[in-house]
């Protein structure tokens, strides 16, 4: 049946099946993934603002990981940049896989020893060696891959006066003294 009606030919079978088939693959997907085909959608840049924006943007199978971990952010709030809260505090999107392997993700003993060395440094007033120890940690981690959400978000961080310096260009790496472990610091081959 076609519409309430039985097929008068093969033909008009065929046609029925090919306007499904185009409805499925075009339409339907251009609805659910804002005018994107789903191969488009998944394949779409992942970014690098603020949390705010970023949750608002909301690509699918992306989370937000804050390049201040979300602790750190809730712990030292007298100690931040003027303006900087849990909300719009500098963030990329990452997919949930990578952001597991981020090391203040979670509440085990290794990232909560990562977290309070990154809350040091922002009590101290050394937030851009903590921007810059987690920067040169994700593109190490993950070469290539969140490059531009990275240097996306580097430069909402500047234009919004939560960094002093663009430390990108920098020749030293100021941040050396922050941990990374040693079972995570190289892709599988």
């Amino acid at each position: 049946m076609y519409y309430g009606e039985y097929f008068a030919s093969v033909d008009e079978f065929y046609r029925a099946v090919d306007d499904y088939i185009f409805w499925y693959n075009n339409t339907r997907f251009q609805q659910r993934f804002k005018g994107l085909t789903p191969m488009h959608y998944r394949n779409q840049a992942l970014e690098g603002l603020n949390h705010l924006e970023l949750t608002q943007s909301g690509k699918r199978g992306a989370v937000q990981h804050h390049i201040i971990a979300a602790s750190t952010i809730k712990k030292e709030k007298a100690s931040l940049p003027m303006g900087m809260m849990r909300s719009n505090a500098p963030a990329i999107q990452m997919e949930k896989a990578d952001h597991k392997l981020t090391q203040s993700w979670g509440r085990g003993t290794k990232s909560k020893k990562y977290q309070e060395t990154q809350a040091q440094l922002v009590r101290e007033g050394r937030i851009d060696e903590a921007f810059q120890g987690e920067y040169g940690y994700i593109k190490s981690m993950f070469p290539g891959k969140y490059d531009q959400a990275l240097d996306e978000m580097i430069d909402d961080a500047l234009s919004r006066g939560f960094l002093s310096k663009d430390f990108r260009t920098a020749d030293s790496l100021a941040a050396g003294n922050l941990p990374i472990d040693s079972h995570v610091t190289a892709l599988p081959a």
